[in-house]
């Protein structure tokens, strides 16, 4: 009995050891509760004007999106900031000097033509909405034209465009570059970053997001800067087509929604 005893016991450790060396070798299973989606980069020639969304390479996927999220497009008034001193001059913490040039010069805008072509006519629907039609021209900025064009596509489909008598232009949008400048003089950290900001404000033009043709207030908060080429074109596209409106009998207060044509438009050599 004490010898079956035994050689029972045996083969109870030998069996042991077989399960445990096995386990050693098997491959720890992981299981990943994080979901990452693969997230375009829009910015087509590596600038840097706003309205273009910029992921980091390097990152990871997740920090892409992030990224893409909370650098979006938006209007909104610059932060406040005091004048630029009398010399124009600033030394910053590092002890970089920044000098700010206000008799620099501006470049002229390109004016582009035949924005309006060919565009399909604005329609009511059986809602009573009226839809106006907006497409990339050529030599517009694309980030910029899809920053203004799905902001306004947005504000349709909430309800907040309508077709309106635009009031007299203010002031206003001289203030918000004024104040734009203050800030980038305040903000960046040596002259070459001052030149690139600088450089891209006077490329652009102060413009109501939603266009006070179609409703939009004439405030801080309703403004951005957009390049001054597509702030032209898309001005006079959306003019172009509220005119039209008024020959279909349109009314003043009626709602408006923005339709985005596919393509880009080539003017005819």
């Amino acid at each position: 009995m004490a010898k079956r005893r035994s050689g029972f016991f045996k083969r109870f450790l030998t069996l042991s050891a077989v399960l445990v060396l096995a386990g050693l070798h098997q491959r720890p299973r992981t299981t990943n509760t994080s979901r990452t989606t693969d997230t375009p980069n829009n910015d087509a020639d590596g600038g840097g004007r706003p309205g273009r969304t910029h992921a980091n390479s390097d990152a990871p996927v997740s920090t892409q999106q992030e990224d893409l999220t909370t650098s979006a497009k938006g209007p909104g008034r610059p932060a406040a900031h005091r004048p630029i001193p009398e010399d124009n001059t600033r030394t910053t913490e590092d002890g970089n000097t920044i000098v700010h040039d206000p008799d620099r010069e501006k470049p002229e805008v390109d004016h582009t033509s035949g924005y309006g072509k060919d565009l399909p006519k604005p329609y009511q629907d059986r809602d009573g909405v009226w839809h106006i039609h907006l497409r990339m021209h050529e030599g517009w900025d694309q980030g910029d034209f899809d920053a203004k064009s799905q902001h306004l596509q947005k504000l349709g489909e909430d309800g907040e465009l309508t077709y309106s008598k635009a009031p007299k232009r203010s002031s206003n949008t001289s203030t918000w570059r004024d104040e734009m400048e203050r800030e980038i003089f305040w903000t960046s950290k040596d002259q070459e970053e001052y030149n690139t900001r600088i450089a891209e404000l006077d490329s652009q033009q102060i413009d109501h997001a939603q266009d006070l043709q179609l409703g939009g207030p004439d405030e801080k908060d309703n403004m951005w800067g957009i390049d001054s080429t597509t702030n032209h074109g898309m001005g006079g596209q959306i003019y172009s087509q509220l005119r039209k409106l008024k020959g279909l009998e349109a009314e003043y207060g009626e709602p408006v929604k923005i339709d985005i044509v596919p393509g880009v438009y080539s003017p005819p050599s």
